[in-house]
């Protein structure tokens, strides 16, 4: 958002693909992974951009026909986000939705239809930047990349971040 890097994400497939319809369409169990790299990340910021990035990549009626899910996602974080949290969204065998926050179970759902929309904000007609596209479907085999996937690799929660989650009450 304004060039402010936010997280650092990776998308985890069965295989390769290409495009969103192809992605969508593929089989199987699917992730998204967002490993926070700010320092704060308020959570009406979190909301008011995955709104909008849902909004801008998904078909109205879609959207309208999940907007409690879509709500129910926005409004995971119950503080600001911070530097070194990790969000993970499962699409798992049985097509639930599963959103986990430092490793604490936040959201689930029985459609595959939330982890769809957020998928297409990543990699829809306007995902966050050209590039943020270009590289989450085919993470660049250069050096900047190494050093990319390294970074993600370490960005950890502490066991005290771990415990302030588990203190927000998941249901």
């Amino acid at each position: 958002q304004l060039r402010k890097e936010y997280y650092v994400g990776a998308l985890y497939l069965g295989w390769p693909g290409r495009d969103s319809a192809t992605i969508t369409n593929m089989p199987g169990k699917k992730r998204m992974e967002l490993h926070i790299t700010a320092d704060r990340w308020p959570s009406l910021r979190f909301s008011q951009m995955w709104n909008q990035a849902i909004t801008i990549n998904n078909a109205s009626a879609f959207i309208n026909a999940n907007a409690f899910d879509i709500l129910a996602f926005t409004s995971i974080p119950k503080g600001d986000l911070v530097e070194r949290d990790r969000l993970v969204i499962d699409l798992l065998g049985n097509n639930t939705t599963q959103v986990s926050l430092n490793g604490v179970v936040a959201l689930r759902t029985s459609s595959p239809d939330l982890f769809t929309m957020l998928v297409n904000a990543w990699i829809g007609p306007r995902p966050p930047t050209s590039e943020f596209k270009r590289d989450i479907l085919d993470l660049p085999k250069s050096q900047a990349g190494t050093d990319l996937a390294a970074r993600y690799e370490n960005i950890r929660p502490s066991d005290a971040r771990k415990k302030v989650i588990a203190g927000w009450g998941f249901k």
